[in-house]
């Protein structure tokens, strides 16, 4: 909820003034936006709830020491977790759908006027590319509540290990499909060879 993050932002700065980062304060209102959000659904007055919350938290000056001063190059916060963040997985994702819907076909078509057999990978990764051109009706609102979902999820306490997860299936995917659209390459060349 908009107007309780401004609340909680600002009840967070009169409370530690200067002594948190800017990421370190999001960390901090996320935290808290959650934990308000849960005493909420549980039936807790709302101010109730954002003074509960704040007591759980502790002592700012004491969490403000803890943080590390800058992220060192392979935690959470460095290259790896940098690298691989959900906003690349979507990327991905989006590119592993563009490769079903837009490149296997026209392969798939150029390869049947060769008569070259199709392997059964290729011919699965051009059947769901059929199904998402056929029902782009349906595929193009679930690529964007996907993509309003990774934004979303980027204030999580998880989006760390959510984003190096959906990296890794998005990268797979893509290399599936990449390999679905290069293995009737490899039988066309096959065919070539064994005729001389």
């Amino acid at each position: 909820m908009p107007n309780r993050e401004e609340a909680l932002r600002k009840i967070l700065e009169v409370a530690s003034p200067g002594k948190l980062t800017e990421e370190q304060r999001r960390e901090l209102l996320a935290h808290l936006d959650d934990s308000v959000e849960a005493k909420v659904a549980a039936g807790t007055d709302e101010l109730d709830a954002v003074a509960l919350a704040f007591q759980e938290l502790g002592d700012l000056e004491k969490i403000a020491r803890k943080f590390p001063e800058r992220p060192a190059a392979v935690t959470p916060e460095g290259w790896v977790w940098g690298s691989w963040s959900l906003e690349a997985g979507y990327v991905l994702f989006l590119t592993f759908a563009g490769l079903l819907a837009f490149i296997s076909p026209r392969l798939v078509r150029m390869f049947d006027s060769c008569k070259a057999p199709m392997p059964g990978l290729t011919l699965l990764c051009v059947d769901l590319g059929t199904a998402l051109r056929e029902f782009w009706w349906l595929a193009v609102p679930a690529l964007v509540a996907l993509g309003w979902g990774v934004i979303r999820f980027r204030r999580s306490a998880h989006r760390r290990w959510t984003g190096l997860a959906f990296s890794v299936l998005s990268v797979v995917l893509c290399a599936v499909a990449v390999v679905a659209v290069a293995l009737p390459f490899m039988t066309l060349l096959d065919g070539i060879g064994a005729r001389r």
